[in-house]
């Protein structure tokens, strides 16, 4: 199994966790709170090489007056480039992520929950 790094929420203590381990809910060993180890992140996957394209031909090369410079393009929305936020304390979440690690707070059930080990 794959193993990552993740920080504990609380002491910030850097942890290493085999992939298998995500969502279990697991006493930081720094700090001793309870923490949900998350999701692991996203692995690149290089894509194949692709030969390159034959050269174009160069067009010929003509006299004329110079062309002004071209307009920047617009900026994206900012909205678009904005993490998600927990609904309940606005603490950002990781995209794709049902369950806040700051609160608790489960987006699709609407509230928080606890689990305890026994």
């Amino acid at each position: 199994m794959a193993e990552f790094e993740f920080k504990c929420e609380f002491c910030k203590q850097t942890l290493e966790v085999s992939d298998d381990m995500a969502g279990e809910i697991v006493d930081c060993p720094n700090c001793q709170k309870s923490i949900t180890i998350p999701r692991p992140p996203l692995r690149a996957v290089a894509p194949a090489p692709v030969a390159p394209a034959p050269a174009a031909p160069k067009p010929p090369v003509q006299q004329s007056r110079p062309q002004p410079p071209a307009k920047p393009a617009p900026a994206p929305a900012a909205s678009a480039a904005k993490a998600p936020v927990c609904p309940e304390c606005k603490s950002p979440m990781q995209p794709g992520a049902v369950l806040c690690m700051s609160c608790g707070f489960h987006t699709k059930l609407g509230k928080k929950i606890k689990t305890e080990f026994t």
